[in-house]
């Protein structure tokens, strides 16, 4: 089973027009799958596991895990994976290419073949903790985009190695070839404080980073321990420099959930865990923030994600058993168009991949996974 708990699935579009879904299995038995698939949903691959949390040495002594809300970016060619795995405790327990290894809690960082024929754990591991017990180590899901200037794909997420044993975390950022070697391992900020975020269950699930490469910046988002709010800067397109920033969100929001980039904006999204996400417009040069609108429901959401597709921003969001989708053009003028859709039970939110200039592929799960393809009007 795929359920919702777990997070919502993550697809991305390869240069032949084939489509690849990563999908997190059952909590108590970690397991990531991946799918293969056409650009009219058909399966061409799959389920292939990607990861399997203490499933092979040196984890097989692991009694149980969970890989959950997986993220994933693609070169065209070749995917970077990345996952938040918990295991129970054991000697070693860095084996699916932790980009952080500890007590309990793994970032993930894989390599893959688009069709899914090859999988590289990422090597070495880029915050190699020993998985010792003490103390104990936590990290946080990562974030994942590729980065055509330097023709690698790049990772942020957050590690408490400064303050063991804590709820708090500083942000990191590496590279990672096409081949899955890891480089360039270092803070987020020069001053480490500035990115100092919130870590660990259940404040790591509500406070992934996100990331978001455009044509030549990469903007970076996370919430802010000392603000309780999101974040952000606007980095090189080879992240190696902060170039603006950081600069805090205005009206303030806790959550940072998805982030894209179109034309000469990113659009960061954040909600408050409450009926409204917030969508906003970022100039990619400045960090500016230059307009925003909000997506109001009729209960929580809980999940949401967006996405550049039609010459606009999509977004998927979840609450309940109501999957929604909305539609705006890049400035945002006219707000967003939503529909939704009932399912049976609780389902994720929804990850959107553009098809073509006309059609999107649209991916969640409510216990399965389920797929739809969607005509972009008008």
């Amino acid at each position: 089973t795929y359920p919702p708990a777990s997070g919502a699935p993550a697809i991305v579009r390869l240069a032949d027009g084939t489509l690849d879904v990563a999908v997190a299995r059952a909590v108590g038995a970690g397991r990531l799958d991946g799918f293969h698939l056409t650009s009219q949903l058909g399966i061409i691959a799959g389920p292939t596991v990607l990861a399997a949390g203490g499933g092979a040495p040196p984890c097989g002594s692991l009694p149980a895990s969970s890989i959950e809300f997986p993220v994933v970016a693609t070169d065209g060619t070749k995917l970077a994976v990345g996952a938040f795995e918990t295991d129970a405790p054991a000697a070693s327990c860095n084996c699916n290419g932790g980009l952080t290894g500890n007590y309990t809690e793994t970032t993930l960082g894989l390599a893959v073949q688009g069709d899914l024929s090859a999988i590289t754990p990422a090597s070495p591991s880029a915050i190699n903790r020993g998985c010792v017990t003490s103390p104990y180590y936590r990290t946080a899901n990562p974030a994942v985009a590729y980065a055509p200037a330097i023709s690698q794909f790049g990772f942020v997420w957050s590690d408490d190695h400064l303050t063991p044993n804590s709820s708090t975390g500083n942000m990191f950022i590496a590279t990672m070839t096409p081949a899955g070697v890891l480089s360039a391992v270092r803070y987020l900020m020069p001053v480490p404080a500035d990115s100092k975020t919130y870590i660990g269950q259940p404040n790591a699930i509500a406070s992934h980073p996100q990331l978001a490469m455009g044509t030549s910046t990469a903007l970076v988002a996370w919430r802010h321990w000392t603000t309780g709010y999101v974040r952000y800067v606007i980095m090189d397109n080879a992240l190696t420099t902060v170039l603006k920033g950081p600069f805090d969100v205005s009206p303030a929001q806790p959550y940072a959930a998805s982030a894209a980039f179109l034309g000469t904006s990113f659009a960061l999204l954040t909600h408050s865990g409450g009926t409204t996400v917030t969508v906003r417009r970022i100039d990619a040069t400045t960090g500016v923030e230059i307009s925003s609108t909000p997506i109001v429901e009729t209960a929580i959401v809980y999940a949401a994600r967006i996405s550049a597709v039609h010459g606009g921003w999509a977004v998927g969001t979840a609450r309940g058993d109501r999957i929604g989708f909305a539609w705006a053009r890049e400035d945002l003028v006219g707000g967003f168009l939503a529909i939704e859709s009932g399912q049976n039970g609780i389902a994720s939110g929804a990850a959107i991949a553009a098809i073509d200039a006309k059609h999107a592929a649209v991916v969640w799960v409510d216990g399965s996974l389920r797929a739809a393809i969607a005509t972009c009007g008008p």
